[in-house]
């Protein structure tokens, strides 16, 4: 968020967070202006939360969680937000659990050590500790039962004001996009295994990245995050929507890349 606001950066991918509301209004802030990463209802999400394998048996739910050691994604942020919101439907506030926020390459020490008992982990590590028996996925949270809305392509506003470099950039982007969507499991393992090289049973997270090709943001997920945290006293006002996201280049680039589509090859 600092460098877009300082303009070191024109383009970055940022998830949600309570402080942009403020920084976003201002003259030099940003906007969303494309999805970057989300959980589909259903799907395999490449974060979610494990509880410790001891545990399992008796942390099944988010009532479970009353007296635990959570590890957390940071507060403020949309992820933590939606956990709050999934503990709240259970009965349990905030102070009903102990949020831990240990460096994250440190909690699965922490939670082999008995030192955590909940976590949110992504992949590869999360998927590499319930092979090794040593954690389980909490409570079906990774394959969430709602779409979460995770990361976003925010432009700075200066750059978004340039608008064929902004449109530029995102019909670039979707293309890459629209690439991802039409690869297959298999195709997913190899790129990832040349490009990355991961072994194969890590170069399989690629198949829970999920990115919308027509880059569509949930902006009805996010105002209902934002009313939650207004209502929990974290933000003081809501940002409306055409202050939080801007479709328009997303909508430009879908047309370019469908038109190019459509074009008969020469």
């Amino acid at each position: 968020m600092a460098a877009l606001l300082s303009g070191a950066v024109d383009v970055e991918r940022m998830g949600y967070h309570t402080a942009m509301n403020a920084a976003a209004l201002r003259e030099n802030g940003f906007i969303a202006v494309a999805d970057a990463a989300h959980y589909p209802k259903g799907k395999p999400a490449s974060g979610y939360y494990l509880v410790r394998k001891d545990l399992a048996g008796t942390v099944r739910s988010f009532s479970d969680l009353r007296g635990r050691r959570v590890f957390a994604p940071s507060p403020g942020i949309s992820l933590y937000l939606d956990f709050l919101r999934q503990a709240e439907a259970a009965g349990l506030g905030e102070s009903d659990f102990v949020r831990k926020d240990p460096q994250y390459h440190l909690s699965p020490s922490l939670l082999l050590h008995k030192e955590l008992d909940v976590g949110f982990f992504t992949e590869p590590t999360a998927g590499n500790m319930i092979r090794q028996g040593l954690a389980e996925a909490f409570a079906g949270t990774d394959r969430p039962d709602h779409d979460i809305q995770v990361i976003l392509v925010f432009y700075s506003k200066p750059f978004a004001r340039r608008t064929k470099a902004a449109r530029g950039f995102m019909v670039a982007y979707l293309r890459a996009a629209r690439d991802l969507a039409r690869m297959t499991p298999s195709e997913l393992t190899e790129a990832s295994r040349r490009h990355w090289e991961l072994a194969d049973a890590d170069a399989g997270i690629f198949g829970s990245l999920h990115i919308r090709p027509d880059g569509r943001v949930d902006i009805p997920y996010l105002m209902g995050i934002q009313e939650y945290a207004k209502r929990k006293g974290l933000i003081a006002d809501i940002l409306p929507a055409e202050k939080l996201a801007d479709p328009s280049f997303a909508r430009y680039a879908v047309g370019i890349l469908d038109k190019n589509e459509r074009a008969p090859a020469r």
